[in-house]
């Protein structure tokens, strides 16, 4: 079981790292002073298992302060979304793309709620009072997986989501400061 073992470093074992997956159904917590990876291996299983071109892979590396570096890759789409505490968000795009050759994302510009493209994901949760509300002042679309990556590099204005595990929600904390 490949999230069982030791992550290893360098090819030397990390004792002081902790794994954290979906796929391990319980909750660990990060060590006063050490750190973990909390991955997703396939964020949007539903999309993946119907063979929708619709999934992302979540990686999030934490410290004692929070999350230090968070990336969301999207493969089918040749995209990754990479971030680290206090040095930007950056969009690496295409296939063979040298790292050299990212680029720094920023989210829109829009400074309005009225009209703003708005991704959704989990509406099945939501509200019908909330679903009414935010219809009546967004353009309202499903999520296309991961709305966060379209949302730090500006191709939508907004992103509201509900009902996610934490695994889904780790990397955030890099990407959209």
């Amino acid at each position: 079981r490949p999230h069982r073992r030791g992550l290893r470093l360098n090819g030397r074992r990390a004792p002081q790292t902790v794994r954290v997956g979906e796929l391990q159904h319980r909750p660990t917590k990060r060590k006063p002073h050490g750190v973990r990876w909390v991955v997703d291996p396939i964020s949007g299983t539903a999309y993946f298992s119907r063979r929708m071109p619709l999934f992302a892979q979540l990686l999030a590396y934490e410290d004692e302060f929070g999350c230090a570096v968070g990336v969301i890759g999207q493969p089918v789409q040749r995209e990754i979304v990479f971030a680290g505490r206090g040095l930007g968000c950056w969009l690496l795009s295409g296939a063979g793309t040298p790292i050299a050759e990212d680029r720094r994302t920023s989210v829109s510009g829009r400074s309005t709620l009225d009209g703003a493209l708005t991704l959704s994901a989990n509406q099945h949760t939501w509200t019908d009072q909330l679903l009414g509300a935010l219809h009546r002042r967004v353009a309202l679309a499903g999520a296309v997986h991961h709305s966060v990556l379209h949302l730090v590099t500006g191709r939508v204005d907004v992103a509201v989501g509900a009902a996610h595990a934490y695994e889904d929600l780790a990397p955030l904390p890099v990407l959209v400061s």
